[in-house]
């Protein structure tokens, strides 16, 4: 069973090679490794507003294979607790292949 079964239905969040943060719930993932989202919301970090999401699309979205860092199971609940616009932080990079 693939891994990413477990992640079905459930709220993630991407970084992708150009260094955005895209947060919404996991639909899928096809042979290539493109990723479908539902809801996403693009995670910008700010070292003036801090931690903040962008308002949502309200369609899916494709995030291609080949353009994915890492996905990871987001806890909303936990997350809710956290006091994101105190937590100031640069922008994340470009990532450059070694």
């Amino acid at each position: 069973m693939d891994q990413t079964t477990e992640y079905l239905n459930e709220s993630v969040i991407v970084l992708t090679r150009d260094g955005d943060l895209i947060r919404g719930i996991f639909l899928g993932i096809d042979q290539h490794g493109n990723l479908i989202l539902n809801k996403p919301r693009y995670r910008r970090c700010s070292a003036e507003k801090g931690i903040y999401d962008e308002q949502p699309v309200n369609t899916a979205m494709i995030v291609r294979g080949d353009n994915l860092v890492m996905m990871g199971r987001l806890d909303e609940e936990a997350e809710a607790k956290l006091p994101l616009s105190e937590m100031k932080a640069e922008p994340i990079g470009r990532f450059h292949p070694v």
